[in-house]
């Protein structure tokens, strides 16, 4: 991994916690693999340079937070300060955790959560953030990052905890759970229809429909807006390119008599333009706006070096020339794919101002 702090692997802290291997970063906090305890159990390292800006409270906070045991909390087993090899160099803060198996972006990152699996996670992390917010604490970074897995228990990360502030609060806690966790709302279903009225008598037979054009019934329309249905209830949530539908031929026009007179040219009335239907595939999930091309198109070759599943590319609707430049994901999709795909990007810890934006115009 490529972070200044990769040149501390093979050293150890304190004469106690050998730094193995760094595989994780966060802005200018590292992560390591290492050994705690005489029966050197696996554990995690977390490493911040004393002079980083995020160092601030952080050992006094993690002192806090070592104090608390909770089962789908992940232990903090010790923490302190270190000086740095170099003399003049600053010293560092380290955090150790127990070790965690796996995390939810990288679940997330392969396939969809079950809405069993959901919803026990949802129960696991809810226990854990109300005890946190019993002892006036918070978490503060709630998302697919910091829900681990440790065995057969579902744990939260708790190298965030802090005291309650504007920006860090127990209902912004529950909200990012609920935003991160919460099954989609189900399409709505289309309104009945109108009853059928009063029987009449027969009215003289009507011509015969052209040839080729079906004359439908609400018995006949039942069983293709059900399969519609079913289909927006199951379909994946990464978004695939609908297909085009076939296009039926015209209709014959019956020949007009030729007029008495020259006609009147007609009025055209200019439309009003309207918002492109969802099945047009007009929505894209927009992660990145940059006002370069070449920043926005280094930025989607990363993020599809991580998850390929996205498909990140970079969109830019004044054309390749004029900013500005999005990181779009997955293509032109209809909305519902697009909210779908955007709870999913969100979850794996691509930005929370991921939005959904209609650029058929």
């Amino acid at each position: 991994m490529n972070h200044p702090l990769n040149t501390l692997t093979g050293m150890a802290l304190e004469g106690k916690y050998s730094l193995e291997k760094c595989v994780a970063a966060e802005g200018e906090a590292a992560f390591f693999t290492t050994f705690f305890g005489p029966a050197r159990q696996p554990a995690l390292l977390k490493l911040i340079p004393e002079g980083a800006p995020s160092a601030g409270r952080q050992l006094e906070r993690w002192r806090r937070a070592a104090l608390l045991s909770h089962p789908n909390l992940l232990a903090l087993l010790d923490c302190g300060r270190v000086d740095a090899p170099s003399p003049s160099a600053d010293g560092f803060l380290y955090a150790v955790f127990e070790y965690p198996d796996d995390s939810l972006a990288t679940a997330l990152a392969s396939r969809p959560l079950t809405a069993e699996e959901a919803a026990a996670i949802h129960r696991a992390v809810s226990d854990a953030l109300r005890y946190i917010h019993s002892r006036n604490l918070v978490h503060g970074a709630v998302d697919a990052g910091h829900i681990v897995a440790v065995g057969e228990l579902v744990k939260l990360a708790s190298d965030t905890i802090r005291e309650p502030a504007p920006e860090a609060s127990a209902a912004d806690d529950l909200r990012a759970l609920d935003g991160l966790l919460r099954p989609p709302e189900p399409a709505p279903l289309p309104p009945p229809p109108a009853p059928l009225p009063a029987v009449q008598p027969a009215p003289p037979p009507a011509a015969p429909p052209p040839s080729g054009t079906p004359r439908w019934t609400y018995a006949g329309l039942a069983a293709p807006v059900v399969a519609l249905i079913a289909v927006l209830l199951t379909r994946s949530p990464v978004p695939r390119e609908p297909e085009p539908a076939p296009v039926a031929a015209p209709a014959a026009r019956p020949a007009l008599p030729a007029p008495s007179a020259p006609p009147k040219p007609a009025v055209t009335l200019a439309a009003t333009p309207a918002a492109a239907p969802e099945s047009h595939g007009a929505w894209r999930v927009v992660a990145y706006t940059y006002g370069a091309f070449r920043e926005a198109d280094h930025k989607a070759h990363r993020i599809n070096e991580k998850w390929p599943a996205f498909r990140a590319e970079v969109f830019a609707p004044k054309g390749r020339g004029r900013g500005p430049y999005y990181v779009a994901l997955g293509g032109r999709m209809a909305r519902l794919d697009a909210e779908r795909l955007q709870r999913s990007a969100r979850a794996v810890g691509l930005p929370r101002d991921t939005f959904v934006r209609n650029f058929s115009n």
